[in-house]
Formats: C-alpha cells, structure tokens, sequence
C-alpha cells in the first residue's frame, strides 16, 4: 500500500511540475527593468539604448502606464512577452488596480510582442486604425519568424501577434478606461 502510494505521489509531483513548466511559456528575462515614477500617477519604464540584440534580450524601447480610479491604462507593451510579463509585474507591484486598456503607438515588433503577456479578460487593446493593413499582410508572419531567431528563447513557438480589439483613424484616444 505505501508503494501505491509512493507512487501517487511521485506521479502527481510530475504532473504539478510540468503544469509549472507549461504556465511559464517564455524564458524570464534578466536585463535590468524598473518603473520610474515621472509623474503623480505616470510611471516610464525605459529600454536601454542600441538595436534589439540577445544582449539585451530585446528591451530597446520604452513603455509606460498611468493609474487611474477604474484602472490601468499602458501605453505600448515592450518588444516579447517575457517583457510584456515583466512589465505587468511591475505594474502590479506599483498598483492593486488592474489593467484596464494598452495602447500602442504603433506595430513594430518592439511596441507590441509584450501584448501576449498584457491582454487578458478585462484587458482593450487599441492602435491607430492602419495596423488592419498590416496585419493584413504577410510583413507580420516574417517578422515573428526573424524574432524567433534572433531573440530566441524570449521569443519563440508560442508568440503570437496580438491584434488590437479596436482601432481609430486618430490618435486621440478617450481617456475614459471604464
């Protein structure tokens, strides 16, 4: 009975550790990441400057988010999902607010390969209204396929595009995040 046992509990251990494993899809980052306060409720999260390389794991541009009554509002979601889920993080440790909307300036794989780790239930995306044609196109695909070699393991099978849930022709966005 105790080797049943035993065994129960060797099996269960495996299943735990690979649910572990499979919840953690992306190689955590180790590059320096902080969120710096500019402003009373405005925080800057800087990349470091040069082009997107291993070295710097392909945190080369900036983001930011401001904390509001009804939530988070983020601008620009940083360049892979390890990012992206760093930079929650520390949205997280700044805030008991949720993420409400992100909005990205524009699609380059730098701004907008964090969406995955951002966008959740309760989570907009908005972008200016010509990332339909993009998307359209076969620009994104080859992109994602650079970046999976070029910032692998940050980058890999289980990236995604993220498209946006809406669109504008303007850059004038509501600053309502309700």
């Amino acid at each position: 009975m105790h080797r049943v046992t035993a065994w129960l509990i060797g099996v269960a251990g495996l299943l735990v550790t690979g649910l572990a494993l499979a919840v953690e899809e992306f190689q955590p980052g180790t590059v320096p990441m902080k969120a710096e306060q500019i402003a009373p409720h405005t925080w800057v999260v800087q990349g470091q400057t040069g082009l997107v390389s291993n070295a710097n794991e392909g945190f080369n541009a900036n983001a930011g988010f401001v904390v509001t009554a009804e939530g988070v509002v983020v601008f620009d979601a940083l360049g892979t999902p390890a990012l992206g889920k760093r930079l929650a993080g520390l949205i997280a440790a700044t805030t008991a607010q949720p993420i409400r909307k992100v909005v990205v300036s524009h699609y380059h794989a730098d701004h907008f390969y964090g969406l995955q780790a951002l966008k959740g239930p309760g989570v907009e995306v908005w972008a200016h209204a010509i990332v339909r044609d993009y998307l359209a196109s076969e620009a994104p695909a080859a992109r994602l396929a650079e970046r999976r070699e070029s910032l692998a393991p940050w980058v890999n099978e289980k990236t995604r595009v993220v498209a946006p849930d809406r669109t504008s022709a303007t850059t004038r966005f509501s600053s309502s995040v309700a």
